[in-house]
C-alpha cells in the first residue's frame, strides 16, 4: 500500500489505482458533434457554433494527472498489471451480453437472427475438435432449437461467457509461455526483479483473444450498436436519460448548495489538493464550505470551478436511474 489517502480514501493499493485509471482509457474519443469545414464548429446544439478545440484528437482527462505519482513503484516504474488487462476484458464481454440480452428482451431482434449473426461471425472459432469448439457448437445447436424464454437466456448467457472466455484464457495462456520463454523467467521471484524493465506495450496485448477474434467482435458490436443503441426505443430512452443528467447538472451548477454534504467536501478536497494552501476538510467546517461554495470569490475562481464541476459530475455519475429521477423530480416537480 502506498498511500492511505485519510478519511475520504480508500487506501488502495497503486496496482489497483493504476488498474482503475486505465480502464477506460486517459483520452475521450473522437467528438460525435465535432465538424470542421471552413471552421471548426459543433453541432451539440441545432446551430453550430465555433469550437475552439481540436476534438478530432479527443480530449486528455487531466483531472487524473494528480494520481500519476501514487501509480508508481519504489524504482519509477508504473504498476501495472495482467490483472488490469484481464478486467478490461472481462468488462466487454460482461457488455456484449448484456447487450445482447436487452435486444432480445426488447423485442429489437429475434432469437433466430442473433443466433445466426453469431454463428456467422465466428464460425471459424468453433470449427475444431478440442473440447472448447466442442462445447461451444453444443450450445450453439441447443440454443437454435430453443423455443422455451425461460431456457434460452440462461443458454445464451452461457454460450457467451464460456464462449469468449475459454478463447480469451487459451490464447492468454499460450502468449504468456511464450512471453515467459522469450524473456527467460523461470520462477514469481524472476518477474518481481524483471518487472521494473518491463514496458507497458511489450506486456498489454499478452492478455488477449485469438487472431481475428477481436475484428469479428468488432463486427458483431457495431451491429449491436446500429441495430440496438441507434433504435428508436433506446434513443428515446436515451433522450430521457440525456434530459435528466442536463437539468440535475443545471441544477447543482446553479445552486451547488443543493448538492449533498459528500459532494460538498468532494468540491473542497479537489479545489485544495490543486493548492498550496492548507485547509482541514471536515464536517464541521460544512457550514462554512456552504456559506461559501456560492460566493463571488469562489466564483470568479476558476480552478474551484473546475473543482465542483468534477465533484458535480462525479455527484451525477454514481446515482442509479431510479435516484436520479426521483432527484429530478424533488427539484422541478
Amino acid at each position: 500500500l502506498e498511500k492511505n489517502y485519510g478519511n475520504a480514501g480508500l487506501n488502495l493499493a497503486n496496482f489497483t489505482l493504476w488498474g482503475i485509471l486505465h480502464h477506460s482509457g486517459l483520452t475521450s474519443k473522437k467528438c460525435q458533434f465535432f465538424y470542421e469545414n471552413e471552421q471548426t464548429v459543433c453541432f451539440l446544439q441545432r446551430n453550430p457554433i465555433p469550437c475552439a478545440h481540436q476534438p478530432e484528437a479527443g480530449i486528455e482527462f487531466g483531472f487524473y494527472l494528480k494520481y500519476m505519482p501514487q501509480l508508481i513503484i519504489n524504482n519509477g516504474a508504473q504498476a501495472w498489471s495482467f490483472e488490469s488487462f484481464v478486467v478490461t476484458l472481462a468488462d466487454e464481454i460482461a457488455q456484449r451480453h448484456h447487450d445482447m440480452e436487452d435486444a432480445l428482451n426488447m423485442g429489437i431482434i429475434d432469437r433466430k437472427e442473433l443466433i445466426a449473426l453469431i454463428d456467422d461471425k465466428f464460425k471459424d472459432f468453433f470449427s475444431g475438435n478440442t473440447k472448447n469448439d466442442m462445447m461451444a457448437k453444443n450450445l450453439l445447436q441447443k440454443l437454435y432449437h430453443s423455443e422455451n424464454d425461460q431456457e434460452f437466456m440462461p443458454l445464451l448467457s452461457k454460450f457467451i461467457v464460456n464462449f469468449y472466455t475459454n478463447n480469451l484464457i487459451e490464447t492468454s495462456r499460450e502468449n504468456l509461455s511464450h512471453f515467459i520463454n522469450q524473456t527467460g523467467l523461470a520462477t514469481r521471484a524472476d518477474f518481481i526483479v524483471r518487472y521494473p524493465e518491463i514496458a507497458i506495450e511489450d506486456v498489454e496485448k499478452i492478455i488477449g483473444f485469438p487472431s481475428g477474434f477481436k475484428d469479428k467482435d468488432d463486427e458483431l458490436q457495431l451491429f449491436l450498436k446500429n441495430r440496438i443503441l441507434n433504435s428508436f426505443e433506446v434513443q428515446r430512452m436515451d433522450g430521457k436519460g440525456r434530459f435528466v443528467i442536463r437539468r440535475l447538472f443545471k441544477a447543482y451548477l446553479t445552486n451547488p448548495r443543493q448538492l449533498h454534504d459528500s459532494t460538498i467536501l468532494s468540491v473542497f478536497r479537489n479545489y485544495y489538493d490543486h493548492s498550496s494552501k492548507m485547509y482541514e476538510i471536515n464536517k464541521l467546517s460544512l457550514g462554512d464550505m456552504r456559506d461559501q461554495i456560492d460566493s463571488p470569490s469562489y466564483k470568479s475562481d476558476t480552478v474551484f470551478q473546475i473543482a465542483l464541476l468534477r465533484a458535480i459530475c462525479d455527484n451525477i455519475s454514481g446515482m442509479t436511474d431510479d435516484f436520479a429521477v426521483s432527484q429530478y423530480k424533488q427539484l422541478y416537480g
